[in-house]
């Protein structure tokens, strides 16, 4: 039963990238028209609280808050990763246009996926966009994926929506096949936190609007609020009372499991210790 779920997602999965690279290939010809909306995109892991971040932004009334919408960006992810070309012409024959044609002035998604092989092809489109470098503690996140079964470049889902170890660009993994399942989750985590890092410095030196935020601090009053007049974003009075309201609901709870029960290891601290010595990373 899993393995036909899994077979007709993966089935979905190929023809809508076949769809993606016809409409690239028609915006060669033709071009659409680039979004006039202000866009913001987000740099974090998965298991980040990004789907808290898009249920706060979707109680603001001028914004389109989105989490992981088509057109999808993990649809060409790896290949986009390999090829800065295929991301670009992504962006502007495919994901660019379709935010064109909604109706609300701010754009914002939250999807982590669009630190994955995105980020600099927007930067050469030279379209403006905001960034919000979403954070959460990397033993967390870690344990997280790993209680799901998401293992970067291992498991069905983990391939999907994560990075491979070969696509690292600040945490290099020399052997990366004999690292256990929880080391790679949180080579991943600390390969985000390097993104964060690079990315935002860039976006910066762009005179791009970057706000960093902490997940743990999304439910303490004021702290939303003030992410949004970072990014130059007005909230009215009705739209603080829905933010109000949300302090404190949870969102995007798991309910799936993965079929072999994925089990904790034992010292965690010592397998982290193997990923901070191959990244001379000093803790």
């Amino acid at each position: 039963m899993t393995q036909d779920i899994a077979g007709k997602k993966l089935e979905s999965h190929r023809l809508r990238r076949l769809a993606y690279l016809a409409l690239m290939a028609r915006g060669l010809i033709a071009p659409a028209p680039l979004p006039q909306q202000k866009l913001v995109f987000t740099i974090t892991n998965g298991r980040s609280g990004s789907a808290r971040l898009t249920t706060l932004f979707h109680a603001v009334e001028s914004i389109t808050s989105t989490h992981e919408p088509h057109p999808r960006f993990d649809t060409l992810m790896h290949a986009a990763h390999r090829y800065p070309m295929l991301a670009r012409g992504f962006l502007r024959h495919v994901k660019l246009p379709a935010i064109a044609r909604l109706p609300r002035p701010i754009y914002v998604e939250t999807s982590h996926m669009f630190g994955k092989g995105y980020f600099d092809a927007l930067l050469e489109i030279g379209v403006p966009f905001s960034l919000v470098l979403l954070r959460r503690n990397a033993r967390n996140v870690a344990c997280s994926m790993l209680r799901l079964g998401t293992i970067p470049g291992k498991t069905y889902w983990g391939r999907r929506f994560y990075m491979y170890p070969s696509e690292a660009l600040f945490v290099k993994l020399p052997e990366a096949t004999k690292l256990t399942d929880y080391q790679l989750c949180y080579w991943h985590a600390l390969e985000t936190e390097a993104r964060q890092k690079a990315y935002g410095e860039r976006a910066g030196a762009r005179g791009l609007t970057v706000v960093d935020v902490d997940t743990e601090d999304l439910n303490a009053p004021g702290t939303f609020e003030t992410l949004l007049a970072a990014l130059g974003i007005e909230a009215n009075e009705a739209d603080l009372a829905r933010i109000d309201a949300l302090r404190g609901e949870r969102v995007n709870e798991k309910t799936h499991h993965p079929s072999k029960a994925m089990v904790m290891p034992e010292d965690i601290e010592a397998e982290e210790a193997v990923i901070d010595a191959l990244a001379g990373r000093s803790v």
